[in-house]
């Protein structure tokens, strides 16, 4: 995955972590956004969107 600047794909554990949180009190006022759990691979795109 040299397009991940992590490096590497998502444990299944990782994913299972964001989705308990979410799931759980903590998360109240968590609503109305798209959170993407890909290592990174989002952030060379978004920085270029910025830099506009």
């Amino acid at each position: 995955p040299r397009s991940i600047p992590l490096a590497r794909i998502a444990e299944c554990e990782e994913v299972a972590s964001l989705v308990t949180y979410l799931a759980s009190d903590l998360a109240h006022f968590v609503n109305g956004t798209m959170i993407e759990i890909d290592g990174g691979q989002q952030k060379p795109l978004m920085d270029r969107f910025r830099d506009r």
